[in-house]
């Protein structure tokens, strides 16, 4: 199965199994995180594998806990990191080149790297603590041309008042404002609107919890789940979800 901004739920009327998916900040034996699932249902044991057209594909976003995601970073003026960049840049020389970019190009811009580069992955308690220390966040995930297709790292970022940069993805406009989040193309573009964002923090501010607030609102767990629930189960959708047609 592949992560579509969130994680893919295969919906038949047969029964549920668990699958867990997707490496990242969550999903370590010590991490704060609870581990993202994502949901498959089978259909009866048959001897052949199910075929694709017998099995609906729904597709949930990556769920916001306000238990978790608790802190309010747009609310904050003073911090050790300005741009928080947390993942693997293994075997992906365009993200290597991307950050290094950031690196050479960012001067006056505090920029704190985990997991890429030569630094150490960053886990658990430790994790939070450095989201806490930060006021802008760069999402990348790896690919950009795939429909809704994000890193879970949207959810942390977003829901912790990070401002909240993520490449030009089709259809995530869907899911999160250009009022709500930053998008850019290409390094260039990036390396403009950090700077801008850096010097301008009322606009980071508002921006930022504009986005806190639709993670909040739009993608809280006990929304996400009520959509799973109502799909596995065939239910008629209480309300209109944002991803429910991707």
């Amino acid at each position: 199965m592949r992560r579509v901004a969130c994680f893919p739920t295969c919906v038949s009327p047969s029964g549920l199994s668990i699958h867990y998916s997707s490496p990242g900040p969550r999903h370590t034996s010590n991490s704060v995180y609870p581990t993202s699932m994502a949901f498959s249902a089978p259909a009866p044991v048959m001897p052949s594998p199910l075929p694709l057209y017998s099995t609906k594909l729904l597709l949930p976003t990556n769920p916001v806990d306000p238990s978790i995601e608790s802190l309010h970073n747009d609310e904050k003026d003073q911090f050790d990191i300005d741009l928080l960049y947390c993942g693997i840049d293994y075997k992906d020389p365009l993200r290597s080149q991307l950050l290094n970019g950031l690196n050479d190009n960012l001067q006056e811009v505090r920029f704190s790297l985990y997991g890429s580069l030569g630094n150490p992955p960053v886990f658990g308690a430790d994790y939070l603590d450095v989201l806490a220390k930060s006021k802008m966040g760069l999402n990348l995930s790896r690919r950009d041309n795939i429909p809704y297709y994000s890193s879970d790292r949207i959810a942390q970022l977003s829901g912790n008042g990070l401002l909240v940069f993520i490449p030009e993805t089709p259809g995530f406009h869907d899911l999160y404002t250009d009022e709500e989040v930053v998008y850019f193309q290409g390094g260039e573009d990036l390396h403009e609107k950090v700077l801008h964002y850096q010097r301008n923090d009322s606009e980071r501010q508002q921006i930022a919890r504009r986005g806190r607030e639709k993670a909040h609102s739009s993608f809280n767990t006990t929304r996400v789940t009520q959509f799973i629930t109502e799909a596995t189960f065939g239910l008629d959708q209480s309300e209109e979800y944002e991803w429910a047609d991707v």
